[in-house]
């Protein structure tokens, strides 16, 4: 059983894998071409590994919001990370414990409309946020009014031997701008963990170190330091205000343009390995954003509400958090996988990867741990048995459709400005001629494809609205470098 679930993700895996480069290898035939300067589509969200409820508010949030499927997506994983926090942890073995916060980047074009899903996304834990405020808002009402009565009863002519009242924590969840200083504020009342929300991901990193005295570069030290739920220490002048967090647990969700990754992120991110804690999802459009009448309500809101609440209500001891472990079947699913990347690694060349594919390995663990407790959560379970092979096999999915997300992006940071995002139209049509290669006249240096099959192809499964002409077609056959030809009957494109 082990091995055939692996062998089924590896599989298609490696067919999503196998058409990008098969389009990268075509564009790259002749470099004065424009295709050579644009990436192939990126491999598609593995939707049916989520349960059914989730499955069908993805979709209907990305019908509703006209966004491709992957932007609700990507709000889905960093809010179920961000509600876990250090509730739960998976251990794969002694001394290797994930959690299952993750560090999200939505690449996509201005524009598009990720911002108004995020917004719904994240509007239950925003709600939340506000409940927690009033609670504080009213306990530091009352700590007022006992420090009032002890400063009396300390002037009476018997003062009281009891110390000073405490303020009252404030529990946050998710904050939207922030330094270190106030982080380790937050995290000293907030121990379970933090979600750090900025729309625009540029201006977060921008901002990083504007008001710190200390070294340039810390800030990102920082977010090292807490993707890993590792210890945060901040010593200021004030020794009454210097702190130390035992477990930073911080999950980000920001959204950035595929045109200034390069400008934000650089070698030496990728040097550090900030860059492969980063999981950067690309969501291209691939269709029009005409007018829909469905809306994000019903069951599909409900579902995200209830998801919100039941994570929320999880449990949490801040001195033994509940570590989950693997039924064997679900371990050496995971072995097999971590294996087959050593030995690419292994065999492979470039310091990148490696880091990459190192990351990859405890995303993989925190994506299992993610999919166990929205199963757990939607069934009413409390989120404590072990993690199966089934859930596991879901994980490694979503773990290698991450990759090629990954890999791509990476891409349009090495290759700044010889890389580039490609228009909906030219995508379709380069996969339309993907799709007609058992249809090919000619040998690999000279085939053909007839102009009216790539039309037919890229019409075949486009709503009426969406119907494009044979002109605008053959525009972008000639864009991604496809050659005329008028030696086939009718025309042709040759390549």
């Amino acid at each position: 059983m082990t091995a055939i679930l692996l062998q089924d993700a590896r599989e298609k895996y490696l067919e999503r894998r196998r058409v990008g480069e098969e389009l990268v290898d075509r564009s790259q035939q002749d470099d004065a071409s424009p295709a050579s300067s644009w990436l192939p589509a990126p491999p598609p969200l593995p939707v049916h590994v989520f349960p059914e409820s989730i499955q069908h508010m993805l979709q209907t949030a990305a019908e509703a919001f006209t966004v491709p499927l992957e932007a609700p997506a990507c709000c889905l994983l960093a809010l179920t990370g961000a509600c876990i926090g250090r509730t739960r942890g998976l251990q794969i073995k002694p001394g290797w414990i994930e959690h299952p916060n993750l560090y999200v980047a939505l690449v996509a074009r201005s524009g598009m409309g990720k911002s108004p899903c995020a917004k719904a996304f994240f509007a239950p834990l925003w709600e939340a946020e506000k409940a927690c405020t009033q609670q504080w808002q009213e306990a530091n009402v009352q700590w007022e009014a006992d420090v009032a009565v002890w400063e009396a009863q300390k002037r009476s002519k018997e003062p009281s031997t009891s110390p000073r009242p405490a303020p009252p924590p404030r529990q946050q969840l998710i904050t939207d701008d922030a330094t270190v200083e106030s982080l380790t504020d937050i995290f000293a009342d907030n121990p379970r963990g933090l979600l750090w929300y900025r729309d625009e991901l540029a201006g977060l990193i921008l901002d990083m170190d504007k008001y710190s005295n200390g070294p340039q570069g810390s800030t990102k030290t920082r977010l090292m330091t807490a993707y890993d739920s590792g210890p945060w220490k901040v010593s200021r002048v004030n020794k009454a205000r210097t702190g130390f967090i035992p477990a930073a647990c911080l999950s980000l969700f920001g959204t950035i343009q595929p045109s200034v990754l390069a400008d934000i992120f650089t070698g030496k991110d990728a040097a550090s390995g900030l860059l492969a804690r980063v999981s950067f999802i690309r969501a291209p459009r691939d269709k029009p954003s005409l007018w829909t009448e469905t809306a994000f309500n019903g069951p599909a809101r409900a579902t995200l509400v209830q998801l919100v609440a039941g994570l929320l209500r999880l449990d949490f001891h801040e001195d033994a958090p509940i570590h989950l472990t693997l039924e064997p079947d679900a371990k050496q699913l995971f072995i097999a996988w971590h294996d087959d990347l050593a030995r690419e690694q292994w065999l492979g060349d470039g310091e990148d990867q490696d880091s990459l594919l190192s990351k990859l390995r405890g995303q993989c663990l925190r994506l299992a741990l993610q999919l166990h407790c929205l199963e757990d959560v939607l069934a009413g379970r409390d989120c404590i048995g072990c993690i199966r092979a089934a859930t596991m096999a879901g994980a490694i999915e979503l773990a290698n459709w991450l990759r090629g997300h990954q890999e791509q992006c990476w891409t349009l940071l090495g290759q700044a400005g010889r890389v580039q995002d490609p228009p909906p139209l030219h995508r379709r049509v380069a996969l339309a001629v993907l799709g007609l290669a058992k249809d090919i006249q000619g040998d690999v240096q000279g085939g053909r494809l007839a102009t009216a099959a790539i039309h037919a192809r890229v019409n075949a499964t486009l709503d009426a609205r969406f119907q494009v002409d044979s002109r605008a077609v053959g525009k972008a056959c000639s864009k991604i470098g496809l050659r005329s030809s008028r030696n086939m009957d009718g025309g042709g494109v040759a390549y």
